[in-house]
């Protein structure tokens, strides 16, 4: 699969407590999409990933996909965890980032 062409990336880290805080990133591509990334990690016996929210969209800044797990969605069977999609919010457990990134090289091919 062809990745699509990054053309920025900002990324920041913040320490919260002595073994907590979080990360984000956003990645801007070539036909203007963004992929925004956030974590809320703590360190306990390793990296916890506690909160997360990989949210894409177009140069519109109209959402594609996002998947999180913000404790609003009981009805959905991987709660917390799911996807929202266009206008709909469907089970999903937390993708890797990697997964994400092979979804918006999907999604750019096909535009």
């Amino acid at each position: 699969m062809n990745q699509p062409s990054v053309v920025n990336v900002s990324f920041n880290s913040t320490a919260t407590d002595e073994d907590r805080g979080f990360w984000k990133a956003r990645i801007t591509f070539r036909d203007g999409s963004q992929l925004h990334l956030f974590e809320f990690v703590i360190e306990k016996d390793g990296i916890i990933v506690d909160k997360y929210r990989y949210h894409y969209q177009n140069r519109e800044e109209e959402m594609i996909f996002r998947f999180d797990d913000a404790a609003h969605h009981e009805e959905v069977e991987t709660f917390p965890e799911h996807k929202h999609e266009e206008n709909e919010i469907v089970a999903s457990e937390k993708p890797s980032i990697a997964t994400v990134f092979n979804l918006v090289a999907d999604h750019i091919s096909r535009e």
